[in-house]
């Protein structure tokens, strides 16, 4: 999997979609980014079914997120 975690840029963010649950959480973690699951109040833990689907990043493109929501499907 490849990735850019350098945020030298404030954007993109990394790419979660297409990613299961797991790994969602293990790229969040190394950029410090915490994942909401749609409509969660808490962040999402290490279920390990589904993967996500789509993802959204509050705010506007000018900074880089330390939050993402993203909606998961089994």
């Amino acid at each position: 999997m490849s990735r850019n975690l350098n945020y030298d840029m404030p954007w993109p963010i990394p790419e979660f979609v297409g990613l299961s649950v797991a790994q969602a959480l293990a790229l969040a973690a190394e950029a410090e980014i915490v994942l909401y699951e749609a409509d969660a109040t808490t962040p999402l833990t290490g279920r390990s079914e589904g993967r996500v689907v789509r993802q959204s990043s509050p705010g506007s493109r000018r900074h880089r997120p330390t939050r993402v929501t993203v909606w998961i499907a089994p």
